[in-house]
């Protein structure tokens, strides 16, 4: 019989994302799609810019929170944390220009054990987990290092102290307690009476976990559960509260106007992206708004989700966070076109034993924190040089009306194949048998070919000789750029009885 084209994949299919189940086209087509990050070059599949390495001679201590900062057309990327069963602090500035790194330890503070840091203005603020207190030191100095707010109690066991801007321009802080208090800082280079450890109150018996402007409400989620225990019907909530001030001062401390519930078993971070509310809880992704109950729009599996909410950021309009399982990859959501939002994977921190702990936007770069276990830290900058990675995608699993026997593949490339390029194909069934085994085209096999012909290989040792079900595995490596991919088959009797 003929052979007939059972797959294609062009243009608007590499921006349709990751699928929510491998073998279910709900949510996107591919199972997996490492280092590719289809905003990019749209309509085509590249690879991202491999991650490069900050001075790791430098960065030796775990850090647990990242931020941005930027002065006289400098950019800085500041980290800062503590290995806790050491008590080794650590705060270092990262030259985002040149990923040199400065350790500003001696410069900031007496506390051992700190955790999470905002800039605000010219000002570090960091919480200090020694003293159970909110300290600020002058950028990018780090002088006159000072106590700006000693809450009553304190408690950060279970994530770094977090501090968010409002609405009103002026920075909140979570700091682990809970009785539903959210803290204030109006001055950020004095132990000032405005500076507050309740400037909101949520419900009491809540621990605040995040918060978000949207321009007119500071949205924050809480839940009864810090510690992530899973297996529990835990009380979570997100509340939309408008913090009330006269002349720097917090006048008013219970003031949210809509709360909901969100039906899972904890939430971890609350950002606001391109006009929409986003909530990373233990089942994936929710969006939450006024006059609407929160939905699921997109589910996550545990390995997939951020440790804190220092580990998830907005870049372009587009959420982006690190997951913490070992690897770390980042992970985004969103479309940059305004369409409908995809789940992808624009980039993989790490392919050893780090866990990822925090991560950070600065401009068009994303930096990673990374943690091997307690042993070393890592840091390393996405987006930031010019070598591409090798990126691999792996379609859902196609289901065909009857058997057939694969004929070829044949891939269209966006240019021809330049030196160090190579295109591999791979073809299995939904029982991960071989239809083709690895086959590869390079440019020193072929030369400068545009339009490349994949042929079953006939020393294919076990290959299948007929299927009913397929996915695809394709790989553009040292930077090839595949526009077109088609899968041609011959059909088979459908009657006929196969293994």
């Amino acid at each position: 019989m003929k052979s007939t084209k059972i797959l294609e994949l062009s243009e608007k299919d590499w921006m349709k994302g990751l699928s929510a189940h491998a073998g279910i086209p709900i949510g996107g087509i591919f199972q997996t799609a490492t280092e590719f990050d289809p905003f990019s070059l749209p309509g085509y599949l590249r690879a991202s810019i491999s991650p490069t390495d900050v001075d790791n001679t430098t960065l030796s201590t775990q850090i647990n929170s990242l931020c941005s900062y930027g002065a006289t057309g400098v950019g800085y990327v500041i980290a800062v944390g503590n290995r806790a069963s050491g008590g080794a602090k650590c705060v270092y500035l990262i030259n985002t220009a040149t990923n040199a790194v400065t350790d500003e330890k001696a410069n900031v503070g007496s506390g051992l054990l700190l955790g999470g840091c905002i800039a605000y203005g010219d000002y570090l603020l960091y919480g200090d987990g020694t003293n159970g207190a909110v300290r600020s030191v002058v950028l990018p100095a780090f002088s006159s290092d000072t106590g700006i707010e000693v809450p009553s109690n304190w408690q950060d066991d279970y994530q770094p102290c977090v501090f968010r801007f409002g609405p009103s321009g002026y920075v909140h802080y979570f700091r682990g307690v809970a009785n539903g208090e959210v803290g204030v800082i109006t001055v950020p280079g004095s132990n000032h009476a405005n500076n507050t450890s309740d400037s909101v109150i949520i419900q009491n018996n809540l621990t605040p976990k995040d918060g978000v402007s949207d321009g007119r409400y500071f949205i924050i989620i809480g839940d009864n559960n810090p510690s992530q225990a899973t297996g529990l019907t835990a009380d979570c909530k997100v509340f939309f509260t408008v913090p009330a001030f006269s002349a720097g001062a917090p006048v008013s401390t219970t003031t949210w106007e809509v709360a909901y519930s969100i039906p899972d078993q904890y939430l971890i971070a609350i950002r606001y992206v391109a006009g929409r509310t986003y909530v990373i809880g233990y089942s994936g992704i929710w969006e939450v708004g006024i006059g609407m109950a929160p939905q699921l729009v997109m589910p996550l599996t545990p390995s997939q989700l951020p440790l804190n909410p220092y580990c998830v950021d907005v870049q372009k309009n587009l959420l982006v966070w690190q997951g913490k399982a070992t690897g770390a990859r980042v992970y985004g959501f969103g479309h940059a076109f305004n369409g409908k939002p995809i789940l992808y994977t624009p980039y993989d921190s790490d392919s050893s034993t780090r866990l990822g702990v925090a991560l950070c936007v600065s401009g068009d770069y994303l930096y990673a924190g990374l943690d091997d276990t307690g042993a070393s830290t890592k840091v390393v900058a996405h987006n930031w040089g010019s070598t591409r990675a090798n990126t691999t995608i792996q379609t859902i699993v196609q289901h065909l009306p009857q058997p057939h026997s694969l004929s070829k593949v044949k891939v269209t490339l966006k240019k021809p194949l330049a030196s160090g390029e190579e295109v591999e194909v791979r073809v299995f069934n939904a029982n991960d048998e071989a239809i083709m085994d690895q086959n590869s085209k390079t440019f020193t096999g072929v030369g400068a070919f545009r339009t490349l012909l994949f042929d079953v290989k006939p020393a294919s040792t076990g290959a299948l000789p007929s299927f009913e079900n397929f996915y695809l595995q394709i790989s553009a490596v040292g930077g090839a750029i595949v526009d077109r991919v088609q899968v041609w088959a011959i059909p088979e009797e459908p009657l006929s009885q196969t293994k």
